[in-house]
Parts: structure tokens; sequence; C-alpha cells
């Protein structure tokens, strides 16, 4: 009804005017002035305040998404070493995720530990004891099929039986994105063997790894639609896959340069980075077989005609979503350059005029400079006569007092600034220059 969606209304521009100015407390409190605890969890979560979140699932139980809160808050107790608090925030979710992730907090908490000592850390997380595991690890040791590769990698990895666990879980891994199966139990075998710590492994399975849990991260951020953070993934498997033999990875470089180049093909312009990456494939540089140099051949005669119809019709193409960010959408906030919705900070311009209307831009529009730069915002009429009244009149004032020298004479002008009269005339420094170092910089001295 009316009442309803006013009230939306209202709500939605207070949280927005309030998480433009950066305090996610305040919106969030707006939607629980109305009794919406689901939209101020998700606004809490937005403005990363996980500790605040994790109060409101405790005060008010049964929201929805409490479950991932305590997800992230058990992560960050964890690395904060605070693992009782961290158990309790995963005991209070249901789901099997949950509780895995509670058994991996106890491997990893317990990797440098006796015996005795694990035992005691495990029966605390209610992981049975090290002996049990490594029986349990003997007799899935022949086992096949990936749930049975899953569970030995499990057990192998809390019976400390390192090496047993990183032979299955390569293989498995290796075999799932070989056959394009589905990578969901290959990423999990990824988390187990992330428990290890890297400084025990040799070097080739260190990198192996590293190179397997990238690219399974980039195919969740495009899976999730975090486009802020696909290249860094893919660039990051490729840096490590690159070190490795030619067969030691079954991706190569040029397929995951073509899979980058796809997902950002369809959620825009190619980045110009990712452009040259597609050229390496094309030209050879990146060793690829036929079929991938045709898909990177399309997908780049695509990007190029999509941008040639957007400078057709918008003139100059906006640079300002090349650069990432990994903040948070704001919402309601549009760069004044770009037109596009600002992710991360954004930078209000300094108003020429009163009247002048209030105009955003986003970080990467201010890194970067090569944006539509717009023309500033024009001053009123009245002061734009009383400028030029004021520049005649000294104009005026200056042929008078000139005509008064003697021939010959030369008006003397000083560094800072003209001594007499004759000296050209400037307009005053605009308003968004405050000092006069500033003014000196933008032109005001007269050399």
């Amino acid at each position: 009804d009316t009442e309803t969606a006013l009230r939306t209304r209202t709500v939605g521009r207070l949280r927005d005017h309030y998480m433009r100015q950066g305090k996610p407390l305040l919106a969030a409190c707006c939607h629980l002035a109305v009794g919406e605890e689901t939209q101020a969890l998700a606004t809490l979560l937005q403005g990363h305040e996980i500790e605040l979140a994790t109060m409101l699932c405790n005060l008010r139980g049964g929201i929805e998404g409490s479950e991932e809160v305590y997800k992230l808050a058990a992560m960050k107790l964890e690395g904060l070493r605070n693992y009782q608090a961290a158990q309790e925030c995963l005991r209070r979710c249901k789901s099997a995720e949950a509780g895995e992730q509670l058994e991996q907090m106890a491997a990893r908490r317990a990797i440098r530990d006796s015996e005795e000592a694990t035992d005691v850390v495990y029966l605390s997380s209610g992981v049975p004891p090290m002996a049990e595991l490594r029986a349990k690890a003997a007799e899935l040791k022949g086992a096949a099929g990936a749930a049975k590769t899953l569970a030995l990698v499990r057990v192998a990895v809390l019976a400390k039986q390192y090496e047993l666990a990183l032979d299955a879980g390569f293989s498995a891994m290796k075999e799932a994105v070989e056959a394009n199966q589905e990578v969901a139990e290959a990423r999990r075998i990824a988390k187990w063997l992330c428990c290890i710590s890297l400084l025990d492994m040799p070097e080739p399975q260190r990198l192996l790894l590293m190179s397997y849990e990238s690219y399974f991260a980039s195919h969740d951020a495009m899976a999730w639609d975090f486009a802020s953070v696909v290249s860094p993934l893919f660039n990051f498997a490729r840096d490590r896959a690159g070190r490795l033999s030619a067969s030691a990875f079954p991706v190569s470089i040029a397929q995951m340069i073509v899979q980058e180049a796809q997902y950002h093909a369809k959620h825009g312009p190619l980045p110009q980075k990712t452009m040259e990456l597609v050229q390496s494939v094309i030209g050879g540089v990146v060793p690829a077989p036929d079929n991938v140099k045709q898909d990177a051949h399309s997908i780049l005669s695509k990007g190029l005609e999509s941008a040639e119809v957007r400078s057709r019709v918008r003139g100059v193409l906006p640079y300002g979503w090349v650069i990432p960010s990994a903040a948070c959408r704001r919402a309601g906030v549009r760069s004044f350059i770009t037109g596009q919705q600002i992710q991360g900070p954004e930078f209000w311009l300094n108003q020429l005029t009163p009247d002048a209307p209030a105009a955003a831009i986003s970080l990467a529009d201010a890194a970067s400079g090569r944006g539509a730069a717009p023309s500033p915002p024009p001053a009123t009429a009245r002061s734009s006569s009383s400028r030029d009244h004021a520049r005649d009149r000294d104009r005026d004032r200056d042929r008078d007092r000139g005509s008064d020298m003697p021939p010959g004479h030369t008006p003397q002008v000083t560094r800072g600034g003209p001594t007499s009269s004759t000296a050209e005339h400037r307009d005053p420094p605009p308003q968004s220059l405050h000092s006069s170092e500033s003014w000196a910089r933008a032109g005001g001295e007269v050399e």
C-alpha cells in the first residue's frame, strides 16, 4: 500500500545517506527502527561490521543469513587466536560446512603440537583422537571415488599424515579439472590441503596447491559476480602455474586467459590488461592450441566491435571501472564522470558556486585521470557580469596610469606578483584553491 511504499522509500534514503557517510551502524539502525532485521544484518555485513552483526544475531536469533555471519566471525576470531569464541560461533551453525570448518580450525591449531596436546585440542572440537584417525586413514587408503578421496584427505590431514593427503588430493583435483566435472568436491579437498603448513611442503607441491586454490577461488568469484577479484586471482594462478612443469597443472596459461576474458566480455568492455593478454595468445607469445587461439580471437573481435559502438554513442569511453576495488558497493552514488555506480570510497567535488549540483567521483576515476572530464558547473550570471565589470574597470585604470609614465619606461615585475598596475590582470583564484601556495601553483605568479 501507499504507507508501506512511503516507509520503504524513506528508510532506503536514510540508509543510503548514512552509508555514503561511512556509518553502517546508523544505516542498520534505520532498518531496525521499522523491524527489518534481515536488511539491517545485510547492511552491517556490507559495512564489514562483523562484530556488530554477530551481536545482532545473538540478540535476535533466527535471522536469515545469521549462519554466514557466525562463519565470518569464527574466521576473524581464529586470526586473533581466540579459539574458544570461534568454536562457540561455529557451534551455533547447523550446517555440515560449519562442522567441517570447526575440524579444519582444530587441524590448523594443533599443527605444531605433540600427540597428547593434539588430542586435547581435538577433544574440545569433537574430533576423534589421533590413534583412531590413523586407523581410519589405513582403511580408506585403498578406496576409490571422489567421496572416498575427500574422506581420506580429511582423515589424513587430521592424523598429520600430510604426504598421503597431498598425493591423494592432487590426484583427485587433477582428475576433476581435466574431466570438466563439478569442482565442488575438489574445492573442499583444496581447503583441507590448505590446513597443512606451506613451509612443510616441497616447493613444487606448494606452488601446485596455490595454483589450485587460486584457480578454484577465481571460479567462485565469477559465480558470485565478484568482478573486482577475478583478474587478481587468475593472475596469481597463472603466475604459480607458470613456475611448474607443463603437465603439472591441468589448465594451461592460455586457457586461463580465455576464461578470464570470457567473464569480462559478458559484463562489459574488456579491461586493457586482459585485452593485452588475449592479444598475446593470438600472437603466439603465450603457447596455445588452435582452438584456444580461435576462442581468443572471437572474444577480442567482439570486444572491439562493442567498444566501437560505445565510442560512437558516448563519445569517450569511461576508464574508471578498469581499476578493481575490493570495497563494498555503495548504493545510490554514481560517478560524475562515468555515470556508473561507485564501488569503494567516493570523493565529493568542491562546488564552485552554492547553486552547483553535488558531484562525486570514484577512486578509479581519480587515479586514472583519463575519463570523460566534465566541465565545471557554470557560474551564475551575476558573478560573471561582476567579474567582467571589475576587469574592464582595472584595464581603464591601468591605461590612464600608463599614459603618465615617461617614454621608454618599463614597469618592474617581481616574483610573487606585479608591482605596477600595468602588469597583466588575472582573475582571482577559484574557491577550490584555498591557499596562496595553491594559487601560485595554478599559475598566479607572473615571471
